[in-house]
């Protein structure tokens, strides 16, 4: 495991993995319901208190949070619910951050709620679309 910080002060080690996601029941529009029995590659991150929390690296976020200190300021999306822990992914194979891949997943995440939970999902969009932009431009990726 390497070693890294989280909230900018927080010790943590951390590691890739591969990781098969199950649903995440409690929370019918989390974005890893879409992807459910999917291997994706995840950050398992592990504070010294014992811890232990994954985040999603399919696009590379979740390791470009961990290179910021892991502070509020970059996106992460957290696994919940059900998954399995696979494997762990030798460093050279690490996903990089790329805001194409993002995109692409944030769309098919947003069809897969549209589909699924389509009154939910409006609800959600005008819940967005209220938030002044000033807020929302702040979250960096």
């Amino acid at each position: 495991m390497k070693k890294g910080k989280w909230n900018y002060t927080q010790d943590i080690l951390f590691q890739v993995v591969n990781v098969v996601l199950g649903p995440a029941e409690s929370i019918p529009l989390h974005w890893q319901n879409a992807f459910q029995g999917e291997t994706i590659q995840a950050v398992l991150i592990r504070d010294f208190a014992g811890y232990e929390f994954l985040i999603d690296n399919e696009d590379g976020s979740g390791l470009l949070k961990i290179s910021r200190g892991g502070g509020p300021d970059s996106y992460s999306a957290h696994i919940d619910g059900k998954f399995e822990i696979g494997c762990t992914v030798p460093e050279e194979k690490w996903n990089q951050w790329d805001e194409h891949v993002s995109f692409l997943r944030r769309e098919f995440v947003d069809a897969w709620r549209e589909e699924h939970y389509p009154e939910e999902f409006r609800k959600l969009q005008a819940l967005k679309a209220s938030i002044p932009p000033h807020f929302s431009k702040n979250l960096k990726r």
